[in-house]
């Protein structure tokens, strides 16, 4: 792996630490914005943020996100567990199953825990999927 690659993924882990809600990051090295607009990070699909991907999986219920999806591939290629992301840009029916064109992007959301420390959602990042194009209800 060449070097600007190693720390290409030092980086995200030090940015998914820093984000976890159990305060587990919080004694990690920081990362600073500038760091962001030299590299794109690696997002929870593999590719980088703002990437055009073409997704395939399902619509699924529950959970505290919106219309989210359960993404089983990406650019075609299976991936080892599903990765389920809050959807935007097109309304997907429940347990139907979508092949998508879009892209993964994120942003930090919830009140930080100094102005309000019972926040019910707490300051974390929050990625997400954004449809340019339904391709199909992919058949399974």
């Amino acid at each position: 792996m060449r070097l600007p690659n190693l720390l290409l993924v030092v980086c995200i882990a030090v940015m998914v630490l820093a984000a976890t809600p159990s305060g587990a990051g919080e004694d990690a090295k920081p990362i600073y914005v500038s760091q962001l607009e030299e590299r794109r990070p690696i997002g929870l699909l593999g590719k980088p943020l703002g990437d055009r991907l073409t997704v395939a999986g399902t619509r699924v219920e529950g959970g505290m996100i919106a219309n989210p999806l359960a993404i089983e591939k990406v650019d075609g290629l299976s991936i080892p567990k599903p990765i389920t992301l809050e959807t935007s840009g097109a309304e997907l029916k429940p347990a139907v199953a979508y092949q998508l064109e879009g892209y993964e992007t994120g942003g930090f959301q919830g009140e930080p825990g100094w102005h309000a420390p019972d926040a019910q959602q707490p300051f974390t990042y929050h990625p997400s999927f954004i449809i340019t194009r339904v391709i199909q209800p992919a058949a399974k």
